[in-house]
């Protein structure tokens, strides 16, 4: 606020994340600064004003914004943006590894026993998918019947290879819908950071 004074902003908005009684909770904070114009002195005005619950429900849209409203699992918008953000960042030493899958079959199981069932799989899909990545990777529904996972950590094509072999035998389990037993393939590509880049 001081710094602020002396750049002469008079007035200002803040939000900041405080700890009162070992709880974070979130404050706006209206700021009045005045010089004295006889002294050096500065007097600043302060106004908090408790917006944890506003503020909790904006973070809640932000991340129900990227979430996939069907599996509950990350969208195309959130996943394009993650991807962006990694390749922006220096990843000298790192790697990681993207996979896209595709169901094979799948309009047949909306064909023969409808779109509630579809969506039941693709709501079970995403589970598995969930339970295949680790703490730090990523899985989204692109659209339809297409996923993608960010695989972080050391990984080459060979653990791309065997990391895919594991997700497709998991998905070709037998899924009960409507009391019908069905299986389903996956097609998947992969690509590796940094020995893939363009």
């Amino acid at each position: 606020l001081i710094a602020a004074a002396d750049r002469g902003e008079q007035s200002g908005t803040m939000e900041l994340q405080i700890r009162y009684q070992d709880e974070p909770v979130w404050v706006r904070i209206f700021h009045q600064t005045v010089r004295d114009p006889y002294t050096s002195s500065v007097n600043i005005w302060i106004s908090c004003v408790d917006i944890h619950a506003e503020k909790q429900a904006e973070l809640r849209l932000t991340e129900m914004a990227k979430l996939d409203q069907l599996t509950r699992i990350c969208n195309r918008a959130a996943f394009e943006e993650y991807v962006t953000e990694r390749c922006a960042m220096d990843q000298d030493g790192l790697n990681w590894a993207l996979i896209m899958l595709d169901l094979d079959g799948f309009g047949r199981v909306n064909d023969l026993l409808g779109h509630s069932a579809g969506d039941q799989l693709l709501r079970d899909i995403a589970d598995t998918l969930q339970l295949t990545i680790g703490e730090h990777d990523m899985a989204a529904r692109i659209g339809g019947d297409e996923f993608a996972l960010i695989v972080n950590g050391e990984v080459d094509a060979d653990g791309c290879a065997q990391r895919i072999e594991t997700i497709k035998s998991v998905i070709r389990q037998p899924y009960v819908l409507d009391d019908r037993t069905i299986c389903i393939g996956t097609s998947c590509g992969s690509a590796c950071y940094p020995a893939d880049r363009a």
